[in-house]
């Protein structure tokens, strides 16, 4: 059953902007001890990505040590994001009717360009799943790890109020 309502703000954001924690279990994970380098795989745009917004994660204590792989993920899926765009930037110059948005099968038949698919579909996927085992940030906010504790009145564990 999928939850109700915006999905939640990982917890050092939510302080910083004036609210509170809503969670006093949710789990911390180690920081590193200084801002990361991208791991070695990761492409000329992915890294570019990784640079680009490391350091705020970093500084406002969104960003753990388990966070690599999945930050990774996403820089890899912005690399082939705006890798996709590129490319469908050259094909539009060639296409002014669709604007590369449909290409032609050996059949003639008009189809939507694999290429407006791809990148965002493997981002979806990724997220869903990295949410479901509470790989974000955001997502940790809904994690109690604490035992024995009592529900609150609505028998949830994890809103302090």
């Amino acid at each position: 059953m999928a939850k109700r309502g915006p999905k939640p703000q990982p917890t050092n954001l939510r302080l910083l902007q004036g609210g509170r924690v809503r969670n006093v279990a949710e789990p911390k994970p180690q920081a590193p001890p200084e801002i990361p380098d991208p791991p070695g795989f990761l492409n000329a745009y992915a890294k570019a990505e990784w640079f680009r917004i490391i350091e705020d994660l970093y500084s406002t204590g969104v960003y753990a040590s388990i966070d690599e792989s999945m930050l990774a993920a996403y820089c890899s899926a912005y690399a082939r994001w705006r890798a996709a765009e590129e490319d469908l930037e050259k094909m539009a110059e060639a296409d002014p009717t669709t604007h590369a948005a449909l290409i032609k099968t050996t059949n003639g038949n008009a189809i939507q360009n694999p290429l407006v698919g791809v990148a965002s579909s493997a981002r979806r996927d990724m997220a869903r799943l990295a949410a479901e085992f509470g790989l974000t940030p955001s997502s940790r906010t809904m994690i109690n790890a604490s035992q024995g504790e009592e529900p609150n009145a609505r028998g949830r564990r994890y809103f302090a109020d």
